[in-house]
């Protein structure tokens, strides 16, 4: 069964609110957002290196830009769910959702905007960094937050 209280302890999580920065806490000050974003922009970076190596440019431009936009995503989201109301389970839910559409919302933006504004775009490196760099977002509730030393 789902565990509410666990989906809203780890989305909070993910914003830094569990760790004494208050319910407008640093979003970014969080280990699990750092993580992701730490490794989102490795996947854009290695992506955009092996694209220009076999590609030339427009395949580097194309696979960082690929691996960029769900980094922006993921900022996006974390400052939407470190805006959120955490006193009431609704207002969990709540800022879940809307955290999620702002992050779908920045994705299309983002897409479109790389695909119409990128002079060559190399398809296959686009979307291959695109889905690596979406698929690591999971991974943070993998990383769970320690005391730092």
């Amino acid at each position: 069964m789902l565990d509410v209280g666990q989906v809203a302890d780890d989305t909070m999580s993910l914003a830094g609110q569990d760790s004494g920065l208050g319910a407008r806490g640093r979003p970014l000050a969080s280990r699990p957002i750092r993580n992701v974003l730490r490794w989102q922009g490795a996947v854009a970076l290695i992506g955009a290196a092996v694209a220009g190596a076999l590609g030339g440019v427009p395949a580097a431009m194309s696979a960082a830009a690929g691996g960029f936009i769900p980094l922006l995503s993921t900022v996006v989201y974390a400052f939407v769910i470190g805006r959120g109301d955490r006193t009431r389970a609704d207002g969990v839910i709540f800022t879940m959702l809307r955290a999620e559409g702002a992050k779908i919302a920045t994705i299309v933006v983002g897409l479109w905007a790389a695909l119409h504004w990128l002079p060559e775009v190399v398809g296959l490196a686009l979307f291959a960094t695109f889905v690596v760099s979406v698929l690591v977002f999971s991974v943070a509730f993998l990383a769970k937050e320690r005391p730092l030393r």
